[in-house]
């Protein structure tokens, strides 16, 4: 049989925690109700039996104290009156002497009363508790003389619950209770899950409604009131903090496209004027034009470089290869090959290594030092390059400090964006493309590592590199 893709329907929020608070409550105030109902309906029939053992007890003492009044005569009708007042709370008494003679028979005296009142019980009963199966049944207590028994009264009842009209109702009356609160619990618990399920649905709401405006383009879009629940609070955090990254990502994306048309457009432009000259006639192609040309066709072949090389460098595209070595090794090795050029800059190479193990790409690695000494020499006009190395708990860092132009606060945060530039004309006159930086940050976070820029303009900056440690090598 095939399998149903068919979408399944699907429900707000606010409706499955208003059915869930409602299943819930229902499940709460049915278990509670039915529990509390069987317990009182125990205690209830405990009480019903007790007390119906204490009125049997009871028409036996009234029996005992009215023979001793008449000192011990049967005789009269004195009888009657006790053993009908208890054949209408449906008790069929008989007493009988101890020697056989039956002295009030309430069977005998009124058969079809005594039918018609076990009859209403058994109906009392089965109101209550359709399924217990109820009998009649006698128990026998003594009627004294004194402190001598001289009879025996028996009292013939519907077991095993004796229950009145007035016991009917009141049992009635009290399910009734635990069905209208039951009922009244559901009821609130379905208006207060609707209140707290408004106030849990209608920011996630609004989050849906900011994410639909982010993902067309309005990156401006932010949530401003903040939730008091944690968890929706960080989600509006988090719809805030996507929409300011889409921004700048289109800023940069934006500014990418603006420097990339200019980079093009110059040496494009040059090479167009010239060529239409040389086309015209107006100019010869001397061997000078003609280098030119050919240091403006490099520079385009740079620039294509460039995006090529950043290219390599996204997070799907970048492969490490990590192996075992020592960051101050690979710094002397670095410093060594790039100090004839420093050295030709009127720059001085200070090297502060201590051992800093890691487990890295040391090719990759190699890059990451390699572009922030070219950084430090294209902005240091005089003073020194300084190469740090050391390990500090469970990081090992590398560093490169000079004493350039330094960098304003205002562009120290974006100085690891790709393509930025601090100062449009500096940058253009230095030759840089502006991802070095950029390709720092790519490697060092690929290696779940840490990059930092600390600057001050006219005094310098410092580039501080974090990587996990390794054991020694």
């Amino acid at each position: 049989m095939g399998t149903d893709t068919r979408p399944r329907p699907l429900l707000r929020l606010r409706t499955r925690l208003i059915l869930a608070f409602a299943a819930l409550a229902l499940v709460i105030v049915g278990g509670m109700t039915l529990a509390a109902g069987r317990i009182l309906s125990d205690q209830f029939r405990e009480y019903v039996t007790r007390q119906q053992d204490r009125r049997n007890q009871a028409i036996a003492s009234a029996l005992s104290s009215q023979l001793a009044e008449r000192g011990g005569s049967w005789e009269g009708d004195w009888l009657e009156p006790i053993c009908m007042a208890a054949l209408e709370d449906g008790q069929i008494l008989t007493v009988t002497t101890l020697d056989g003679t039956v002295m009030w028979d309430a069977a005998t005296h009124d058969n079809e009363h005594c039918v018609r009142i076990l009859a209403e019980m058994e109906s009392n009963l089965r109101a209550l508790y359709p399924k217990v199966l109820g009998s009649f049944l006698s128990k026998e207590y003594p009627v004294r003389l004194g402190q001598q028994a001289v009879a025996t009264l028996g009292v013939a009842s519907y077991e095993p619950y004796l229950f009145s009209d007035q016991d009917v109702a009141y049992l009635q009356a009290l399910d009734r209770l635990f069905l209208v609160s039951a009922a009244l619990s559901l009821l609130l618990a379905m208006i207060l899950g609707a209140w707290w399920a408004l106030g849990l649905a209608r920011p996630i709401a609004r989050a849906t409604r900011a994410a639909e405006r982010i993902a067309r383009g309005h990156y401006a879009e932010r949530m401003e009131d903040p939730s008091s629940i944690r968890e929706l609070a960080e989600l509006s955090a988090a719809v805030n903090h996507l929409a300011s990254s889409l921004a700048d990502q289109e800023r940069l994306r934006a500014r990418l496209n603006r420097d990339m048309a200019h980079e093009l457009r110059t040496p494009l432009t040059t090479l167009q004027s010239h060529l239409e000259a040389m086309i015209d006639g107006v100019w010869e192609p001397t061997p000078k034009r003609l280098a030119d040309f050919h240091e403006e066709v490099l520079r385009l072949a740079r620039l294509v470089a460039d995006m090529e090389h950043l290219a390599r460098y996204e997070p799907d595209g970048l492969v490490l290869h990590p192996t075992a070595f020592d960051l101050s090794d690979l710094a002397r090795t670095v410093a060594s090959g790039l100090e004839g050029r420093i050295t030709a800059a009127g720059l001085r190479l200070v090297l502060d290594l201590s051992p800093a193990p890691v487990l890295a790409d040391a090719d990759r690695i190699r890059q990451v030092l390699v572009n922030l000494l070219e950084n430090a020499l294209a902005y240091t006009p005089s003073g020194e390059i300084r190469i740090g190395t050391g390990r500090e708990g469970a990081w090992s860092g590398i560093s490169v400090a000079d004493t350039g132009i330094g960098i304003p606060s205002e562009h120290l945060p974006h100085v690891f964006e790709r393509f930025y530039r601090v100062d449009e004309a500096r940058r253009r006159h230095s030759g840089g493309s502006g991802i070095g930086l950029a390709i720092v940050r790519a490697i060092v976070l690929a290696h779940d590592g840490e990059v930092q820029a600390e600057s001050e303009p006219g005094k310098g900056s410092r580039f501080l590199v974090r990587l996990p440690s390794a054991d020694p090598v």
